[in-house]
C-alpha cells in the first residue's frame, strides 16, 4: 500500500514538473518596424517618428528605442515604453536636436522584452548634420591687457559684455563644448566660460610664483578637440572642453612651453630657456607625456604651428625682425625654410584648410598656399594684430586697433567693419559645433 502511495505521488510530481516545463517561456517577442524605412534621412534638428508592431506568446512587457552611432554611443536619450500586452503597435517620437552630431550612418535599435527573453531588431538611418552657423564672435584685448574686457557680438551684430578679467595672456574657443577659454597672465585664472545652457563653467587657478605670465599658449587642437596650455612652472596640460584633464607632461628643466600642437602620436612643444632665451622644439608622447626628442629652433618667436602630415608641421615665426615659414619634421628634426618675409615680422596666422593659411605681415593680410609655396596679398590694413576665419560664412576677420575688418578671403575686398569697445587682440568665432 505504501509503495502504491509513493508511486502515485511520484507520478503527480512528474506531471507537475512536465506542466511547468511546458509553461516556461523560451520565445522572445516578435518585432516589426513599420517606420522609419531603411535608409531614412534625418536632418538635424528633427523628430523621427518610430512605429513598431510587437507580439509574444505570453506578454510583451516593454519596448525600447535607441539611436546610436557606429560605436554604439547613443545620440538620443533611450525611450522605453511599457506595453504589458500580448501584442501592440507602439509609436514614439525620437527628438534629435544636438547640432554637434556629424553627418553619417547611424543605427536605430528596437529592443522588446517579455521579462524572460528579449529580441533586438535594427534599422540603418542616415543623419545629415545641422548647417554650420556662427553663434557669436568673442573679442578679447591683446595679451598683457589689465583689466581685460571680453565682448560678445551675436549673429545680429549686437554687442554685450561677457566678463572682465584682471589680465589676459591667451584665449581660445570650442564649438563642441560651447565654451570660451580665457587664460590669465600674472594673476587671473583660466576661465572656461559657458556659452550655451547645456554647458557648465569651470576654472583653473593661477598659482604664479614668478614675475612672468603663468598661463601660456591656450589652444584647441583640431586633432583631438582638447584644450592644451602650459604654465611657467614647467607643466603642459590638456583638458576636454568640459574640464576633464587628459594630458600632463613636463617641460625640460629650466624651460617653459609656449605653444603646442599634435602631430601624429606626439605633442610638439615649443619651449623657451628661461635664462638664455633660446627655443627648442620638443616631442612628447601623446599618451604618456614622455619626452621623445628635442631639436634646436632658430627663431625668436613662434606664432603658430600646424600639423601638415603625421610627421611634419609648418611653423610660422620671426627672427631678427623678419617673418619665416618653416617645414619641420617632428620625428627626425629636419627643417626646410619655405618663405622669408624681409619686409617685417609675421603678426598673426590663422589656418583656413589643409593647404591654406592667412597671415598678417607688416600692414598686409596675405594668403599662403603650401603646395605651390606662394603668397598672395589680399588687403592693406595697418597694424593687424588678430586674424580669424569664420568657417560658417567663409569670411576672414582682421583686427586692427579697435576695429575688425570683414574680408572676402578670395578677393581681399573689405565687406564691413565692426567697431569694438577695446583694442582687438583675439577674435574668437563660436560655431554651433
Amino acid at each position: 500500500m505504501r509503495d502504491q502511495r509513493s508511486a502515485v505521488i511520484l507520478a503527480f510530481l512528474m506531471l507537475l514538473a512536465s506542466a511547468c516545463r511546458k509553461d516556461k517561456d523560451e520565445s522572445p517577442p516578435r518585432i516589426t518596424i513599420l517606420q522609419p524605412s531603411e535608409g531614412y534621412v534625418l536632418s538635424i534638428p528633427d523628430t523621427m517618428v518610430v512605429s513598431v508592431e510587437v507580439s509574444d506568446d505570453m506578454t510583451v512587457e516593454s519596448v525600447q528605442f535607441i539611436l546610436a552611432d557606429v560605436n554604439g554611443v547613443p545620440i538620443t536619450s533611450p525611450v522605453t515604453v511599457a506595453v504589458n500586452s500580448p501584442s501592440a503597435t507602439v509609436v514614439r517620437d525620437l527628438i534629435v536636436l544636438d547640432e554637434r552630431i556629424p553627418s553619417g550612418s547611424y543605427t536605430l535599435t528596437v529592443r522588446a522584452s517579455d521579462g524572460s527573453n528579449e529580441r533586438k531588431v535594427f534599422r540603418s538611418i542616415n543623419v545629415l548634420a545641422a548647417p554650420l552657423r556662427l553663434r557669436a564672435l568673442f573679442i578679447a584685448p591683446p595679451p598683457g591687457s589689465s583689466p581685460a574686457t571680453i565682448t560678445r557680438i551675436d549673429s545680429a551684430g549686437n554687442q554685450s559684455l561677457l566678463t572682465v578679467m584682471n589680465d589676459i595672456h591667451g584665449a581660445a574657443v570650442d564649438g563642441y563644448s560651447q565654451h570660451v577659454f580665457l587664460a590669465g597672465g600674472l594673476t587671473a585664472p583660466v576661465i572656461a566660460s559657458p556659452t550655451a545652457a547645456s554647458a557648465f563653467g569651470w576654472q583653473i587657478p593661477n598659482l604664479n610664483a614668478m614675475g612672468l605670465p603663468y598661463f601660456n599658449g591656450p589652444r584647441m587642437d583640431p586633432a583631438d578637440g582638447r584644450l592644451y596650455y602650459s604654465t611657467n612652472d614647467g607643466f603642459i596640460r590638456g583638458f576636454t572642453g568640459e574640464g576633464a584633464q587628459t594630458f600632463t607632461a613636463s617641460a625640460m628643466a629650466g624651460y617653459a612651453s609656449e605653444l603646442t600642437s599634435i602631430v601624429g602620436d606626439r605633442v610638439i612643444s615649443i619651449q623657451r630657456n628661461l635664462v638664455q632665451d633660446d627655443l627648442e622644439l620638443v616631442a612628447l608622447a601623446l599618451l604618456s607625456g614622455q619626452q621623445l626628442a628635442q631639436f634646436p629652433l632658430d627663431l625668436d618667436t613662434v606664432l603658430a604651428m600646424d600639423a601638415r602630415t603625421d610627421q611634419n608641421l609648418l611653423l610660422f615665426g620671426n627672427r631678427d625682425g623678419k617673418g619665416y615659414i618653416l617645414d619641420r619634421n617632428a620625428y627626425q628634426g629636419a627643417e626646410f625654410e619655405l618663405r622669408v618675409f624681409n619686409e617685417g615680422p609675421i603678426r598673426d596666422v590663422v589656418r583656413s584648410d589643409q593647404n591654406t593659411w592667412f597671415m598678417a605681415v607688416e600692414g598686409v593680410v596675405v594668403r599662403y598656399h603650401y603646395p605651390s609655396n606662394t603668397v598672395i596679398p589680399l588687403a592693406s590694413i595697418p597694424e593687424v594684430r588678430a586674424l580669424a576665419k569664420d568657417e560658417a560664412t567663409g569670411v576672414l576677420y582682421a583686427g586692427s586697433g579697435a576695429e575688425i575688418q570683414i574680408l572676402d578671403p578670395t578677393t581681399g575686398n573689405i565687406n564691413g567693419t565692426i567697431t569694438c569697445p577695446t583694442e582687438v587682440g583675439y577674435i574668437l568665432p563660436l560655431l554651433n559645433r
